[in-house]
């Protein structure tokens, strides 16, 4: 019985496989259908015309749009050339971040699990924008989002409205992946994760004007549990190059040099220890607890350049 199953198992990935379409975005593209020979010149209408498990094949240049994924899309892939950039158009009508009352500038907006998105630039270019920035937002019911060998930059020049920009914001959407990708430009945070059982490894983050990365327990019932963060580099942090309000986390391998405030911090309830909401004012909500930090450098960094543990039960080697 062993056997059928496994065999059962392999014929419906095959099957999954066989069933996949590939669709065709290029810059200046005028297709209606996507295809290889006339292909779309956006990457809305290829998300738009995908089902689930299909293949977004985008050509290098610039698409400057704001992308919806929502609805039956389950495993979608979007792959850039490794020449391609997706530039903020000002964002999606009525998108949130997910505070209400705050417009978002949103440029890949994940509403469905299994997306993957690599080999491209995502950028808010330089502008002057009354909205929260955002270069991917995973909400519900997205889960086991994949993100590899993708450049985040953001060259405004303020944060307007508050709370701030992003690069990678992952709100309730467990198993996330964030690997071999790169953040520059003014992003508050580079990546945010409010959420469980995410894998953040092998990228680097460059000044970051707040955190480079937090693991951090927002309201709205974020558990910010079971993440591993390894064999990042993160430099030049405004405040805590590695934050971590959240549970059994794990941080090591990392190097982090020359952040303003901490390399790394568990926070504690101490008001002002870490971002809202860890600031002494949620309870438990604010401490780290069960958290494994080893084997990471730190170099050059403010408070003592040592790993600042105001939480409860914390390995620290």
């Amino acid at each position: 019985m062993k056997i059928i199953s496994i065999a059962g198992s392999l014929l419906l990935l095959s099957v999954s496989s066989v069933n996949a379409a590939s669709l065709f975005v290029s810059v200046g593209g005028t297709g209606s259908g996507c295809t290889k020979n006339d292909p779309c010149g956006s990457i809305q209408q290829a998300v738009d015309l995908a089902g689930s498990d299909d293949v977004i094949k985008l050509s290098q240049g610039t698409f400057t749009e704001n992308v919806d994924i929502r609805g039956a899309k389950d495993g979608l892939k979007i792959k850039g050339s490794g020449n391609t950039i997706v530039a903020s158009n000002g964002g999606l009508p009525g998108a949130c971040g997910p505070c209400p009352n705050v417009a978002a500038d949103i440029v890949f907006d994940l509403r469905t699990p299994g997306v993957s998105i690599k080999d491209l630039t995502i950028k808010h270019p330089a502008s002057s924008s009354m909205k929260r920035e955002l270069g991917i937002f995973a909400r519900p019911p997205a889960a086991n989002v994949k993100v590899r060998n993708v450049a985040f930059h953001r060259t405004r020049t303020d944060e307007p409205v508050q709370p701030g920009s992003r690069g990678i914001f992952v709100f309730l959407a467990p198993g996330f992946e964030i690997k071999h990708s790169h953040f520059t430009g003014n992003y508050e945070d580079a990546i945010h994760i409010p959420s469980s059982s995410s894998v953040i490894s092998h990228n680097t983050i460059h000044q970051a004007p707040r955190v480079g990365i937090v693991i951090i327990q927002e309201p709205g019932g974020s558990p910010a549990v079971d993440n591993i963060i390894k064999k990042n580099v993160v430099i030049g942090s405004g405040n805590d190059g590695i934050q971590i309000q959240g549970d059994n986390n794990i941080v090591r391998n990392n190097t982090i040099k020359d952040s303003v405030g901490a390399g790394i911090k568990l926070c504690g309830e101490v008001s002002g220890d870490c971002v809202m909401p860890g600031d002494g004012t949620s309870g438990d909500l604010a401490i780290a607890s069960g958290n494994i930090v080893k084997s990471n450098t730190l170099v050059d960094n403010g408070e003592d350049n040592r790993v600042i543990n105001n939480g409860m039960d914390n390995i620290v080697k």
